[in-house]
């Protein structure tokens, strides 16, 4: 059997690498794309106090940017220094989120698991293996609420 890809190690190394180099962010750029924020503001958005998870929030800017608007988020990262920084830049903004590191491909999410959104930016096309995005997707079916019927 051949050893599961090592995703925390991939992207420790990746955060680590751009704040060594002084960078505040790794990719702000990719925080909260531009189609993103257009639903957000559509009548598709779930209303304010909704729950959220961001899944792959890195350093934190796009689940931030959710609490801002009135979510209660979760952003879950598999990188602790991301969520390190995260942490520190929710705190510098005075902004409340939930960030915990976990590996969304293995690690169960803890209590309460249902969110009204599930939002991948950054992370499904980053993992390595089908199997791995096969457990993702599950995962997050698994934190939703079933799909309304369109009888």
């Amino acid at each position: 059997m051949s050893q599961p890809p090592v995703y925390q190690q991939e992207w420790d190394q990746i955060y680590r690498q751009a704040y060594a180099q002084g960078r505040r962010h790794w990719r702000p750029e990719m925080a909260t794309p531009p189609v993103f924020a257009e639903f957000l503001t559509s009548h598709d958005a779930p209303p304010a106090g909704s729950r959220i998870l961001e899944a792959g929030c890195g350093d934190g800017l796009n689940a931030i940017h959710l609490a801002q608007r009135g979510y209660v988020v979760t952003g879950v990262d598999v990188s602790q220094a991301a969520i390190d920084r995260a942490r520190e830049v929710a705190t510098e903004h005075r902004c409340h989120v939930d960030f915990l590191c976990l590996d969304l491909v293995r690690d169960e999410l803890p209590p309460p698991r249902d969110y009204d959104l599930w939002v991948d930016i950054k992370t499904l096309h980053v993992l390595w293996e089908d199997a791995d995005r096969a457990a993702y997707l599950r995962r997050a079916v698994e934190s939703l609420p079933p799909a309304a019927s369109s009888s």
